[in-house]
């Protein structure tokens, strides 16, 4: 994939007029036609282009390491296990295998904030992924105290938020809510509940943009996941995220407890209750940006993306085996943005 110059990406900005509003920042790869960056802040503009850039570096290393460009030129691969200490090496072979979706992607100009965010958002879509392939129940927040969030969501109609975190001391929130004619959806994941339900809202409101745009899809030479999500029907949306409306528990907001999060023992925790085994792995930036980390944690017998099309035998066998729980192996797509 040819790499796109500053002239070559376009930045679209959209804001309200209202000043409580949200604020949403898309990067295009114009060359290569790619949505590959995208932010959202109802504080400023600025933070928004923030995130979107931060997104970008990320999607941007991950392409190019599974391009031809030789980045890698050694036969092995080194990634390092949290949970074990030690060095993992892996064939060159695996490169794209490893490289090819932004699940447990993250760039940072400290590393520690770099794996913070890149562990987090692994658990994320851990959770996520297991969640709807095995429609276990999660636990439906109820905002029983009137935080700023409520007034954000004033707009749209039958608001859930629930926890589907896979593990204790840490929220992976998935929120739900109709708006018009259209099921909205978004994910965060923290383990301070506030960060994780604004978070989760937040993506709901990116997906309400999404939604709403004019974008041709059939003069786009690659659909990604947001693009299939637009064009399911509303009802089999509403459908599809029903099972957490029937079998989760209710909890309050005001019970509910923020956490620590510290990466080396949540690593440890992820081995000892479900053999997840973190693998950390720094990826070099395309960019002439001295301070600029871009990270990843992937593990072989988990999830490696959002697409059951890429889910082995062996995978399923694994995850079923280390939760006790029977997945829906028939499933070819999980309807998220």
């Amino acid at each position: 994939m040819k790499k796109a110059t500053i002239n070559e990406i376009s930045i679209n900005i959209k804001k309200s007029t209202y000043l409580n509003d949200y604020r949403y920042c898309i990067f295009n790869d114009v060359i290569n036609n790619l949505t590959i960056g995208s932010g959202i802040s109802n504080q400023s503009i600025k933070k928004a282009i923030l995130i979107a850039l931060g997104e970008f570096f990320e999607r941007e290393s991950l392409f190019y390491m599974c391009d031809e460009v030789p980045i890698i030129n050694s036969e092995l691969i080194l990634g390092y296990s949290l949970a074990q200490k030690k060095i993992i090496k892996i064939d060159k072979k695996y490169k794209n295998y490893i490289f090819s979706d932004s699940c447990g992607d993250a760039s940072h100009s400290k590393s520690s904030f770099c794996e913070k965010n890149a562990l987090r958002e692994f658990i994320e879509r851990q959770s996520l992924i297991y969640n709807y392939l095995s429609k276990a129940k999660g636990k439906r927040i109820i905002l029983n105290k009137d935080i700023q969030i409520k007034n954000i969501l004033n707009e749209f109609k039958n608001v859930y938020i629930y926890n589907v975190s896979l593990i204790d001391n840490f929220y992976v929130i998935l929120a739900t809510a109709d708006y018009n004619d259209k099921f909205l959806i978004g994910a965060n994941s923290s383990s301070n509940k506030d960060e994780a339900i604004n978070g989760a809202i937040k993506e709901m409101y990116a997906c309400k943009i999404s939604c709403n745009s004019n974008m041709d899809t059939q003069n786009k030479k690659n659909l990604d996941y947001c693009d299939l999500y637009t064009s399911i029907p509303t009802e089999k949306l509403r459908a599809a995220y029903s099972y957490l409306k029937e079998k989760s528990d209710i909890c309050y907001y005001d019970e509910l407890n923020s956490y620590e999060f510290d990466v080396k023992s949540m690593c440890r925790e992820l081995y000892d209750e479900y053999k997840i085994n973190p693998i950390l792995f720094y990826m070099p930036s395309t960019r002439n940006i001295g301070n600029l980390k871009v990270a990843k944690f992937f593990d072989f017998n988990w999830f490696p993306s959002l697409n059951p099309n890429q889910f082995t035998p062996e995978i399923y066998d694994f995850v079923e085996q280390a939760t006790d729980t029977e997945l829906d192996r028939k499933c070819n797509f999980i309807p998220f943005p």
